[in-house]
């Protein structure tokens, strides 16, 4: 527990979800960035990376973060109607290892940029504009959707992420 809570707040060093992280992080929100956004990739990117790290260390492998971390966002996004954050980020992972690239190659090129200019960012259209303009993707508005919370992911788009991983979706049926 500990070295998975140390690092996460080693992971800190790169984002943070408040303006005043500026004194610490890489990337951190303005002031007035809407508090979804700034979860989103102040704490939310932090898990999505340390997560597997802390399994590869430990476990030698990162299947532990597909099987149950990602299984568990699945089952509460269906269970909830309610789209999952995580649930939300490995599908954009997928999306972005399909067009020959990746949300870690994203997120440094997000650090990049702001350790050249040191500025906050006002939203996740940041996320957005650096994909487009450092990558060249233009992601579709249905990940944006996902990631704000605004639409849950269709089973397609889960079983053909799952599927890039080698895993296979079974759903089960709750006996009420």
């Amino acid at each position: 527990f500990l070295y998975h809570g140390l690092t996460h707040e080693f992971m800190h060093y790169y984002t943070t979800t408040v303006w005043q992280g500026k004194y610490k992080s890489g990337l951190y929100p303005a002031a007035d960035c809407p508090p979804a956004h700034a979860r989103l990739i102040g704490e939310l990117l932090n898990i999505y990376f340390y997560e597997p790290y802390v399994q590869r260390y430990f476990l030698g492998s990162d299947e532990q973060f597909v099987v149950e971390t990602v299984a568990r966002a699945i089952q509460m996004e269906q269970h909830r109607q309610q789209p999952n954050p995580l649930l939300s980020l490995f599908l954009l992972d997928a999306y972005l290892r399909r067009m020959k690239h990746s949300l870690l190659a994203l997120f440094r090129c997000m650090l990049e940029r702001q350790q050249s200019r040191r500025r906050p960012y006002d939203s996740v259209a940041f996320l957005f504009d650096v994909a487009r303009e450092d990558l060249g993707i233009t992601l579709p508005v249905a990940y944006k959707e996902m990631l704000l919370g605004t639409r849950t992911a269709e089973p397609a788009m889960i079983e053909a992420a799952l599927r890039q991983r080698g895993y296979v979706l079974i759903q089960t049926q709750d006996k009420a």
